[in-house]
């Protein structure tokens, strides 16, 4: 009995939700809800993230760029290892480990999941409700820009045009 090992008691349903759990690389915080928030902040942050780094490889001085020495021997020059790329892929691994931990956070997963949830109750407008009221604000929109143009082409008319010294003159206000 000392040897004893507990077994699935019905092998041909596959592993147990608790088995899977702990064979998983990464363990998330409520894993079954909030897929499609946690992905798309994810993707956001990660664009995000690889622009910065690029951005701030690029910022970093031009000397930084020199290839370290003793790397240079080991990788030959076509894979030369700067300080610079050294630095923004440090700095990216850092904002790697920071949106893991943000979709992770207990907190901020269950303000997604709510969130999530509440989005799924919002009763949605149809697709020609949708067309017809951006065609009135489209309509409204190029109204109001030919009235501004108007308006605008009259004061400089009034402006430009007539001789303002010569009408005061005759006004007898001059």
């Amino acid at each position: 009995m000392a040897n004893e090992t507990t077994t699935n008691p019905n092998p041909s349903a596959g592993p147990s939700p608790t088995d899977l759990q702990e064979r998983r690389l990464f363990n998330f915080y409520r894993p079954e809800e909030g897929h499609r928030s946690r992905a798309l902040l994810g993707l956001s942050l990660g664009t995000l993230l690889l622009f910065g780094a690029y951005s701030f490889y690029e910022w970093l001085p031009i000397d930084w760029r020199t290839p370290l020495p003793k790397v240079g021997l080991l990788l030959g020059e076509e894979f030369a290892i700067s300080g610079a790329l050294v630095s923004s892929v440090i700095l990216g691994l850092a904002f790697l480990a920071g949106i893991y931990w943000l979709v992770n956070y207990p907190k901020f997963v269950d303000f997604l999941i709510e969130t999530e949830n509440e989005m799924k109750k919002v009763s949605w407008a149809s697709r020609k409700q949708v067309m017809t009221e951006s065609l009135v604000v489209i309509v409204t929109v190029i109204i109001l820009m030919i009235y501004i143009f108007l308006v605008d082409q009259l004061l400089i008319f009034v402006k430009l045009y007539p001789d303002w010294d010569r009408f005061w003159d005759k006004m007898g206000l001059g």
